[in-house]
Parts: C-alpha cells; structure tokens; sequence
C-alpha cells in the first residue's frame, strides 16, 4: 500500500513539474511575441564621456525619437556630429536580468537566440539609425556615419543616469536646461536645413 501511495504521489509530482514547464514555455512564447515601441524622452537629455585624451563623445536625445550625436576632439580642434532619427523597440524582460533583444533577423517578436543577461538596473532598447545630417569641422578622420548611412540592430542600454551606446558608457550631463537648449540649437544650426526632414 505505501508504494502505491509513493507511486501515485511521485506521478502526481512528475505531471506537476511537467505542467509547470510547459506553462513557462508558453508564457515566454506569448512575452516574446509583444513588442514595445522605444520612445525618446519629451524634453531632450543628454549623455556624454569624456577620456583621458580630450575626446568626448555626446548623445542628445530629442523629442520625436531624434538625437544629436557628437564626437569632439579639442587636442586636434575636430568636431563633428550627426543628426539621427531612431526608430526600435524595448527589449523583453523575463526575469533576474535576463532580456531577449531578438535575434537581428526575426520580423515578429524575440527569439531564443535573442536571449542576453545585462547588468542590474538597465534597459536594452534595439535601434535602427537613420543619419538626417551630417558636420564635420577640422580635418581630422571621420568618426561618424555619413548623410543617409542607415545602421540596423544597435543596441543601447539605458539605466538611470547612464546609457551605453557604441561600447561606451555615458553619463547624464548636468548642464542646466538653459544651457543645453542653447547647445542643441547650436548643434543644429551646424546641420543646415536637414534638422527639419523630420519634425
């Protein structure tokens, strides 16, 4: 009698443990398939880094899914920037710091291939660039994407004051507001009539 007992409760267990995976299979199947749109702050915020060597790197998101991306060189008096427009999506959390970002060629959702663990605290927002415009002052070597160049897939991390976009990790700037509206204006004025394709 008590092996039955054992037997039937160890069956019981089995088909528990079983229903339990595959209701996870499905859940992460549904999660997978919902895609949630990125959208840029309403009010721009800026991020930027600043090496040992005087090269600084500055991201400036702008309303309407727009940013200013600009690398300054003041060792070799070089400047430049481009005006983009980003369109991409939220990664998919499931749980701890595990996110799917897709796996680059699915239309449709996320895919196991697609599955990364990032740091505490940060989101993973996958971005495809459009270059509205493009500055270069100096003559140094170009850093950044020409007019028109388009770049697929990229992923940025964002997390409280702080954001990773090409490797690096940038800082939120504490220009006061005033200032950074001057600076953007300035910035875009740089651009020509290109800054307005979009708005």
């Amino acid at each position: 009698m008590l092996s039955t007992i054992v037997s039937k409760v160890s069956a019981w267990i089995g088909k528990a443990i079983m229903g339990v995976i595959v209701l996870a299979i499905i859940i992460i199947g549904i999660k997978s398939q919902i895609i949630v749109p990125w959208k840029s702050p309403t009010t721009p915020v800026s991020y930027s880094v600043l090496g040992d060597d005087g090269q600084m790197m500055l991201v400036v998101l702008l309303p309407d899914n727009r940013a200013i991306v600009w690398y300054d060189d003041d060792k070799h008096d070089y400047a430049e920037g481009n005006l983009v427009q980003w369109h991409g999506y939220i990664g998919t959390h499931y749980i701890w710091r595990i996110w799917n970002i897709g796996d680059n060629d699915s239309t449709f959702g996320s895919s196991i291939f697609g599955v990364r663990i990032y740091p505490e605290g940060v989101t993973p927002v996958v971005l495809d660039t459009e270059v509205l415009a493009h500055y270069a002052g100096g003559s140094e070597t170009q850093v950044l994407p020409n007019k028109g160049d388009r770049i697929r897939n990229q992923t940025v991390l964002f997390g409280g004051d702080a954001m990773r976009f090409q490797e690096m990790w940038m800082k939120t700037d504490d220009a006061s507001k005033v200032k950074l509206d001057e600076d953007i204006s300035k910035m875009l004025a740089l651009f020509g009539p290109a800054k307005t394709s979009q708005q």
